[in-house]
């Protein structure tokens, strides 16, 4: 959504390629193919749902016998443009798309307890080492009403301080 955002994806993060939502549905799904054709996609992470998964799966939609097999994984982990999307049967009988959800029903119980006790400590080393960088604007506390109210630059997060 955030130009701005998006051309630091490939200039600044070694992202190949950055679409917008912003503009029509023939450009996205058109742009996308494109993509998918030169260099398969394996896996979209979703934060959007609704009208963004379907725009993508007319995307990755195959279309007869002369396709190339290539099987992608949609992991949906949020629902910000809404809970429902439309889906056809043949959207999934003419591709290799499976579909996913990511939350504590998603995976079983080993994966989690992995998750606290290698995962996370191996991602707390690397923020500690600078690894990591998330934008932050600190707010103090006595300010939090004010800091509810505003609106932060897209990619920096507020974080209230004690």
């Amino acid at each position: 959504r955030n130009a701005s955002s998006l051309k630091q994806l490939t200039a600044k993060l070694g992202a190949d390629e950055a679409l917008t939502l912003s503009q029509d549905q023939a450009a996205f799904v058109s742009a996308l193919k494109d993509i998918h054709t030169k260099t398969p996609i394996d896996i979209v992470i979703d934060y959007v749902w609704g009208t963004s998964v379907e725009w993508i799966l007319q995307a990755l939609k195959g279309s007869g016998l002369n396709i190339k097999y290539h099987p992608v994984r949609i992991v949906t982990v949020g629902n910000m443009s809404g809970d429902n999307m439309n889906l056809g049967s043949a959207q999934l009988r003419s591709s290799a798309i499976e579909i996913v959800g990511s939350g504590f029903g998603s995976l079983p119980p080993e994966a989690f307890a992995n998750m606290n006790t290698a995962i996370i400590p191996e991602l707390m080393k690397l923020a500690a080492a600078g690894g990591l960088r998330i934008d932050t604007h600190a707010v103090p506390l006595k300010d939090v009403e004010q800091a509810w109210q505003s609106h932060a630059d897209p990619g920096t997060r507020i974080v209230v301080t004690m």
